[in-house]
């Protein structure tokens, strides 16, 4: 009896006592198992709900590598394409082509081939709206365009750089004096064919003018390419073709 109570002793426990710390143990593995086994289900349910939130557990692929390019990159790509093209085939497909195709960037030249069928009330929505970042704009034979809707166009494009007014009858010195005012880049500006006089001229030493084309402008003087001359220091291509008077 001694024998067994020293075993005990040398063991810390007696059997009852070893029995219970068995069960203890054995209770608190179980617990454990449970608990991460709820642990692992829930972080399971946040991942699918993180990467399927539309609860379908199947597993999707991203296939819109289009709408995985950069901006810059989307931009670039669409830049090879026409506004024409742009609007009918580009913007109808959806929302967010619509915005790829309406990006102000794109919208930067407006050449002649683009609107030259487009009404001037059109024109001047256009540009108004889509054109901020106006460059180039080719007005060509925009003979309806009025005074007032010249100084809206004039007004929408403070980054215009090239601008052509040719062969517009009705362009004036305050279409020429609104242009000026309003687009202090003004660098290109071709005036061919209109009825504009050697005042008309005067108005462009306030601008950047590098490029000017005023052939076949019957009304202009050598005083008024003589003051182009003096006036405006970076000018480096000057077109009189037409005006054989000049001296």
């Amino acid at each position: 009896m001694d024998e067994m109570n020293s075993e005990a002793d040398f063991n810390g426990v007696g059997h009852s006592g070893f029995n219970d710390e068995l069960m203890s143990l054995r209770v608190c593995l179980v617990n454990f198992q449970e608990d991460t086994d709820t642990r692992s289900s829930v972080l399971e349910d946040e991942v699918e709900e993180i990467l399927l939130p539309d609860g379908n557990k199947e597993l999707k692929v991203e296939t819109n590598f289009f709408g995985m390019l950069p901006n810059e990159i989307i931009t670039k790509i669409l830049s090879y394409l026409t506004l024409r093209e742009l609007c009918h085939f580009v913007s109808p497909i959806c929302k967010q082509w619509h915005i790829y195709a309406m990006n102000p960037l794109l919208w930067q030249r407006l050449p002649f081939e683009e609107i030259y069928n487009v009404s001037p009330e059109n024109l001047v929505t256009l540009i108004q709206s889509k054109c901020t970042l106006l460059k180039e704009l080719n007005l060509k034979c925009q003979s309806e365009l009025s005074l007032y809707e010249c100084q809206i166009i004039a007004q929408s494009c403070p980054m215009l750089e090239t601008l052509s007014l040719a062969f517009c009858t009705q362009v004036n010195k305050e279409i020429i004096k609104s242009f000026v005012a309003y687009c202090p880049k003004l660098q290109n500006l071709n005036i061919e064919g209109c009825k504009v006089y050697d005042d008309s001229l005067f108005l462009l030493q306030n601008i950047p003018l590098k490029r000017l084309n005023v052939s076949h402008c019957t009304h202009l003087s050598d005083d008024g390419l003589v003051f182009i001359g003096k006036h405006c220091p970076h000018i480096r291509d000057l077109n009189f073709d037409g005006v054989q008077w000049i001296t």
